[in-house]
């Protein structure tokens, strides 16, 4: 086959700090209810104990298969062993014919949730790119491509990808809002220092006028 279905495939993120978000069409049902001989399986590389076996039929869209590589969860971060922990190993058996539909991209923790609040002075900011119902950050390379990766659509848009087509991040909005605030604060403290000063010099200004005039007078009524 050209699609190489007789070997393992191996799937793993290019960082070492990232994870493989693997989609599979099909469902985890006992296999005695699969409606296909075919199966895929699945397991973390290196650990060939920890088998998910998947039956690739599928009925609707909603008959998806969602995994994440270990390390993502708590619970299985005690399980990064070795530098292939992250990655995946899927093999296809296939007794009859079928299709695979098989989908997967390299993400990374979002920061603002990686950590409990509690735990950090100031909360990190969120990705600029993110799959919120995930709580992951994408590639930017893979935003607003045309093809939906997050499983919620957030990546295709409109009103992000309007932003992203002229080349303006959240994190440079985020900026540029806190700069108009600085800056109108800035004009408002130039604004009011500018009618103190101004208030100032008219009372200093009163006041020489008046001692100007009364040296005047006494000065004059002693010429008398």
């Amino acid at each position: 086959s050209r699609y190489c279905l007789q070997q393992p495939w191996l799937i793993e993120p290019e960082e070492d700090s990232n994870f493989i978000y693997l989609k599979i069409k099909g469902s985890k049902r006992d296999s005695r209810l699969c409606a296909s001989k075919n199966r895929i399986l699945v397991y973390p590389a290196g650990r060939t104990e920890d088998v998910y076996v998947i039956c690739p039929h599928y009925e609707t869209v909603d008959d998806v298969v969602e995994m994440f590589s270990e390390g993502w969860s708590l619970y299985s971060y005690r399980k990064l062993q070795n530098k292939h922990s992250r990655s995946f190993i899927i093999e296809f058996s296939r007794r009859e014919v079928g299709n695979f539909v098989v989908t997967w991209m390299e993400v990374s923790k979002n920061p603002a949730l990686a950590l409990p609040t509690s735990l950090l002075m100031i909360a990190p900011p969120d990705c600029p790119h993110s799959c919120p119902e995930l709580g992951a950050c994408i590639s930017s390379e893979l935003w607003c491509d045309g093809l939906r990766h997050c499983p919620s659509g957030n990546d295709e848009q409109e009103s992000n990808c309007s932003i992203h087509g002229l080349g303006i991040s959240a994190a440079y909005l985020n900026q540029a809002a806190l700069s108009a605030v600085g800056l109108t604060v800035v004009v408002v403290i130039a604004v009011a220092s500018f009618y103190v000063i101004k208030h100032w010099r008219h009372e200093q200004k009163n006041v020489i006028v008046s001692v100007t005039e009364h040296t005047f007078l006494e000065f004059k009524s002693g010429l008398c």
